[in-house]
């Protein structure tokens, strides 16, 4: 599905603190057959992400990068 999983990392640090500021994300959206139910369940968790009817769950994703943005469907 579209809905993101928790990872609780403890007393480490979270690894992409480790990471080069190279990239930055842009856009994120998501498409799903019934967007209604997982923008409620996205409201709950108080997730902010776009999600518009689509034939079947989907990510959209666009990533400015060092060599210009990159667009993950």
């Amino acid at each position: 599905g579209l809905l993101p999983f928790l990872i609780d990392w403890e007393d480490s640090d979270h690894p992409a603190e480790s990471l080069a500021q190279k990239c930055k994300l842009i856009h994120l959206e998501g498409k799903h057959p019934h967007p209604e139910q997982i923008n409620q369940q996205l409201a709950i968790l108080d997730i902010q992400m776009e999600i518009t009817l689509g034939h079947r769950p989907q990510i959209l994703a666009s990533i400015e990068t060092p060599n210009g943005v990159v667009h993950f469907f």
